[in-house]
């Protein structure tokens, strides 16, 4: 057996809850706009009408005046939830487009600071080690000049290599 709430339909001319004040705003707006301008109307066709009675000629019409309001709204109400819904999407797209971005310039700047890591750690280090002969030739030619036998032997060899 269906529950109340699943076999009860909904009405054809709905507006989302959150829409609400919205809707209520743009009705009541239109229902005096309609009123005011046939009450504008009726003035100038009038001049030396009695306001009451033009009052009573321009309210005559509420009713269909309402009917006009109502379905004008509706659609003035769903345009703009369409519209908002639209720049959703657009909005929702333009941040995934900016975060695919993002990780794609990560990843670009993580690989180019790798590469780049590694030519200066490549560079630095040969730095050291050309520091590191010339500093053992400069030892080895103090002890040539001293007369002094030198057996270190040269950086990044070891002892039995020589041999």
């Amino acid at each position: 057996m269906d529950t109340p709430s699943e076999s009860r339909r909904e009405p054809a001319l709905t507006v989302r809850r959150e829409l609400r004040p919205v809707f209520a705003a743009l009705f009541v707006l239109q229902t005096f706009g309609l009123v005011a301008r046939r009450f504008y109307i009726a003035l100038v066709e009038n001049p030396d009408a009695a306001l009451l009675d033009i009052a009573a000629a321009s309210l005559s019409q509420l009713e269909r005046d309402g009917a006009k309001a109502v379905v004008s709204t509706v659609i003035m109400t769903e345009v703009w939830d369409a519209m908002m819904g639209t720049r959703d999407a657009i909005n929702d797209w333009l941040e995934k487009r900016r975060r695919q971005a993002r990780a794609e310039g990560r990843a670009e700047g993580i690989a180019e600071g790798r590469v780049k890591g590694a030519a200066e750690g490549e560079a630095r280090g040969r730095a050291e080690v050309v520091a590191e002969v010339v500093a053992w030739n400069e030892r080895r030619l103090a002890a040539e000049e001293r007369g002094e036998p030198f057996d270190e032997p040269p950086p990044g060899v070891e002892d039995g290599d020589l041999e």
